[in-house]
């Protein structure tokens, strides 16, 4: 399985409940009960809830992936997960236990983009065959964005990904246009002379420039694979 690791953060007072729950078990039959789908419960409830399908279904906790006061259920594995939080609520402990289960899992694997490195030094293990995607990290597998670029087209949709179009007055191409002659002064400034391609070939130097904004896209944030 493919646990991917988007935008997380931790909201523990509510929890997202299946409405098989709420099957006449006890510790379910004051839960609110909806006609279909999920609904909102208190974080007593969801623990009250957890707790009897843990017992019910005889699930053993060590084997699930912790979700603030609970546990993420097998088949609930697959969905996607949204925790939100203020500064300090715990968002990054969450996250960590969600890891640390899912790294006792031998057999699943996960992706992780963790732009400050926090999850990299508390996870990444080469030895168990994790792999590092971030051209500035010397551990790196070798990846090179020039080697992925060979068309304009590629470099256009590499630049894209990395670093989209400002929005607003002032944005979009107004602001690559500006940026080109930018990278192209500067370097030229380096070199104590002019550079003319910046008027002659505007395309040549919003490649070079685009070049340079992807790099900078990519410096500080690592992307790690768990084999």
């Amino acid at each position: 399985m493919l646990w991917a690791l988007m935008a997380v953060g931790v909201f523990a007072i509510f929890a997202i409940w299946p409405k098989r729950a709420q099957r006449g078990v006890k510790g379910k039959k004051d839960v609110p009960r909806p006609l279909r789908g999920s609904w909102v419960v208190r974080e007593d409830q969801g623990r009250r809830l957890w707790e009897a399908e843990l017992k019910e279904r005889e699930l053993d906790p060590g084997s699930l992936v912790p979700l603030g006061t609970g546990y993420v259920l097998p088949e609930s594995e697959m969905q996607h997960v949204k925790i939100v939080g203020t500064s300090g609520s715990g968002k990054s402990m969450v996250i960590k236990h969600i890891l640390a289960a899912v790294e006792q899992r031998p057999s699943q694997r996960a992706v992780i983009v963790d732009p400050d490195g926090g999850y990299t030094r508390l996870f990444f293990n080469p030895e168990r065959g994790d792999v590092i995607f971030n051209p500035f990290d010397a551990r790196a597998s070798g990846w090179d964005l020039a080697a992925d670029v060979g068309e304009d087209y590629e470099a256009r949709h590499l630049a894209a990904a990395l670093v989209p179009d400002a929005v607003g007055h002032g944005g979009g191409m107004e602001n690559l246009r500006a940026g080109a002659a930018q990278c192209s002064n500067s370097r030229a400034a380096r070199r104590g002379t002019v550079d003319a391609r910046v008027f002659v070939s505007r395309g040549d130097a919003q490649r070079r420039c685009r070049a340079r904004r992807a790099r900078r896209g990519f410096s500080g944030c690592t992307i790690f694979c768990r084999k």
